[in-house]
C-alpha cells in the first residue's frame, strides 16, 4: 500500500484540463505564478490529510487552480451581471491570483499539520499555528517577481478580516473567494464540487441522492452571481443549487472529514511527522521544502482505515446547521423552504 501511495501523490491535473470544468481558463500571469515553488509544492499536499487505501489522493494544487479559475469566473461574470460597478481585468487577476495561493499556507497533510501535529508542538499557540496566517506569509514570497500585482489587495481577498481592505467602497471584492458573511465562496464552491467527483459519494445514504449529484451546477452558481449594497448575494434561479451545495459540506464534515475513523488516522499520522518540522511555520523559505512525500516515502509501515465510513446518524439534522445565505430577491434559506425543495 505504501508503494501505491507514492505512485499517486505526483498524479495531478495539468494546469489547463481539470476533472470538474474542463479546460481551465487562467490569464498568463496565473500560470507564470502557479509555477513559484509556493504553489508548486501543493502537488504533494493532500487535500483530505492522510487518506490510507480508502480514500483517493486530491492535492491542495489540483483545488487551488480550480479556486483560480472559479474566481477569475466570478469576477467576470460580475463584471458583466453589474456593470455599474466598472470591475477591471486588473480587479479580476487578483481574485484569480487570490484562489491560486489561498491554500499556499497548509502544512503537510493539509489540516492534520495544524490540528493534530502542532498542538504536541512548543509551537501549539505560535501565530503562524494555522495555515490562513502561513499563506500571507507566503503570497508575497510567490508574487515577488510580479511588481504589477497589488498583493495587498491580493492578501485581503484571501483573508479580509485579518487584511484592511485597500478601498472599502470595493469591499464586496473581499467577499468572493474567502467569505466571511455566510462561508459560501469559490474555495468551498470548488472543494465541494471536487471531493464529490473523487470520493464518488452516490453509494452512501441516507443523505438524498439529488444532493450527492456531481453535477451540482457549481458554474451556473459563479456565472450568475450579483452585487447589491455592496455585498455579494446568489441569483435566486440558484437557490436549489446552494441548498444542495450547504447540506452537503454538513454531510462531508460529519462522514468523512470529521468522521472517527478519519480523525483516528489523522493523529497517528501526525506522530510520524518529524518534531523539527514546526519550526518551519516561523521561516517561509524552510517551510516550502516540505511536503507530504517526507512521510509517504518513509520505510516503515503507515495507518490505515480499519473501518468503513459510515453514514449520518440520523440523529444528526443538517438542516440546523445551513448559514444564512442572501439571494437577490431578498430571501434567505430558512428550514420551511428546504422541506419544500428537496425530495
Amino acid at each position: 500500500m505504501q508503494n501505491k501511495l507514492k505512485e499517486l501523490v505526483p498524479l495531478f491535473h495539468q494546469p489547463l484540463k481539470d476533472i470538474i470544468y474542463g479546460t481551465l481558463n487562467l490569464s498568463e500571469t496565473c500560470l507564470k505564478v502557479s509555477q513559484s515553488p509556493v504553489v508548486q509544492r501543493l502537488k504533494y499536499i493532500s487535500q483530505l490529510g492522510y487518506v490510507g487505501n480508502r480514500l483517493p489522493f486530491i492535492s491542495r494544487y489540483e483545488h487551488s487552480l480550480g479556486v483560480a479559475h472559479l474566481s477569475r469566473l466570478a469576477g467576470e461574470s460580475l463584471a458583466k451581471n453589474c456593470p455599474e460597478y466598472q470591475i477591471t481585468e486588473r480587479e479580476i487577476t487578483r481574485l484569480e491570483l487570490a484562489g491560486l495561493l489561498h491554500d499556499t499556507g497548509h502544512g503537510l497533510f493539509s489540516h492534520t499539520f495544524d490540528y493534530e501535529f502542532l498542538p504536541q508542538t512548543k509551537y501549539a499557540n505560535h501565530p503562524y499555528h494555522f495555515h490562513e496566517k502561513r499563506s500571507l506569509y507566503l503570497i508575497p514570497m510567490a508574487l515577488q517577481n510580479f511588481p504589477l500585482v497589488d498583493i495587498q489587495w491580493v492578501m485581503h481577498m484571501v483573508e479580509p478580516e485579518d487584511v484592511p481592505c485597500p478601498d472599502e467602497a470595493r469591499s464586496f471584492l473581499g467577499q468572493i473567494v474567502a467569505n466571511k458573511v455566510h462561508g459560501m465562496d469559490t474555495d468551498k464552491l470548488d472543494y465541494l464540487a471536487r471531493d464529490v467527483a473523487h470520493l464518488q459519494l452516490k453509494k452512501y445514504e441516507p443523505m438524498p441522492l439529488c444532493v450527492l449529484t456531481e453535477d451540482q451546477n457549481t458554474v451556473s452558481i459563479v456565472e450568475n452571481l450579483k452585487i447589491e449594497n455592496n455585498q455579494i448575494v446568489f441569483s435566486h434561479v440558484n437557490k436549489k443549487d446552494i441548498i444542495k451545495k450547504s447540506l452537503l459540506r454538513t454531510w462531508l464534515h460529519h462522514c468523512v472529514y470529521q468522521h472517527p475513523e478519519t480523525k483516528l488516522l489523522q493523529k497517528r499520522i501526525a506522530k510520524l511527522i518529524p518534531d523539527s518540522l514546526a519550526k518551519s511555520i516561523i521561516n517561509p523559505t524552510q517551510f516550502v521544502k516540505h511536503n507530504d512525500l517526507e512521510i509517504l516515502n518513509m520505510q516503515q509501515p503507515l495507518p490505515e482505515y480499519t473501518k468503513e465510513i459510515s453514514p449520518l446518524k440520523k440523529s444528526q439534522n443538517p438542516l440546523q446547521m445551513l448559514p444564512l445565505i442572501v439571494f437577490d430577491d431578498h430571501v434567505s434559506i430558512d428550514i420551511e423552504l428546504l422541506e419544500k425543495l428537496l425530495p
